[in-house]
């Protein structure tokens, strides 16, 4: 949003948009845990889709690629700049708990 626009709303309007906002996300996050599983077992079972991750490897090679746009895009655009910038910094600051979440699920038979 922008901040000219947002800074102009009274408190209430800001507090009603930063709730609605929030919910939304709370439930497109849900329902997209509850109906993705069986929307790709549907297109497995009746047309052969299957899913593959990307290795290590790969992901390793795509982010090497992404740092030299990021580089080379950056040095020719003040804004774009800018902007990665902040995503890299965000990147560095996430990473504590983006590795915690690289654990391989294994789904255990009961």
């Amino acid at each position: 949003m922008n901040k000219a626009a947002w800074d102009a709303l009274d408190d209430q309007s800001q507090a009603i948009l930063e709730a609605s906002c929030g919910w939304n996300i709370y439930v497109n996050f849900a329902e997209t845990e509850a109906m993705n599983p069986a929307a790709m077992n549907k297109m497995l079972e009746e047309y052969g889709v299957t899913n593959v991750r990307w290795t290590d490897e790969e992901l390793a090679a795509f982010e090497v690629a992404w740092n030299e746009v990021l580089e080379e895009q950056s040095a020719q655009d003040e804004d774009f700049k800018l902007i990665a910038d902040s995503y890299k910094a965000f990147r560095n600051e996430y990473k504590t708990w983006g590795d915690a979440q690289a654990l391989k699920p294994t789904y255990l038979a009961n």
